[in-house]
């Protein structure tokens, strides 16, 4: 005989923690005409990574804390949904780096223990796609330095045989 679990005393799975939470910050960006971006850019970025349901559950009503007092200019956090999330990362960008300080510490001394970062703009998330480009050449010439250096030992070897007779 097989035995159905019963949804009222079924426990909530994360999945369904970060889809409440997800959503519950959607209105707070609308309630708050927050802007909400895929990526963000800044001089400084707070990282704020919520894995526990505790901090799943705290986190609406840590950022309405948060927007209340306007130190935030932008959000960045996936524009979709998508059922696999067990993890909800968000960057705040504050208005100026005072602010982000202000940030910091709120989240640090919540009684959630949330993972915060303050994240330079060298390691945003935007970043990386320049800092890419720019490794490209570096990469090229590190490939091309063998064969010139071996060019330069031929050429090397060319003129000492070219030039240096042995006298017999």
């Amino acid at each position: 005989m097989r035995f159905r679990k019963n949804s009222r005393n079924a426990k909530p799975s994360k999945r369904s923690a970060v889809r409440t939470a997800y959503y519950e910050l959607l209105k707070l960006f609308q309630q708050f005409n927050i802007p909400h971006m895929q990526e963000v850019s800044g001089i400084v970025l707070v990282r704020i990574c919520c894995r526990t349901f505790d901090q799943l559950n705290d986190i609406a009503s840590a950022t309405k804390i948060i927007f209340g007092r306007d130190i935030i200019s932008e959000i960045g956090m996936p524009l979709e949904h998508n059922y696999k999330f067990k993890t909800l990362v968000l960057y705040l960008k504050p208005i100026d780096e005072s602010s982000s300080n202000q940030i910091y510490d709120f989240f640090t001394q919540r009684n959630c223990n949330y993972n915060v970062l303050l994240v330079n703009s060298s390691q945003s998330p935007t970043r990386k796609n320049s800092s890419t480009s720019s490794e490209t050449p570096n990469s090229t010439l590190v490939i091309l330095n063998p064969i010139l250096n071996l060019l330069i030992i031929m050429m090397f070897l060319f003129i000492i045989q070219y030039f240096v007779r042995p006298d017999f």
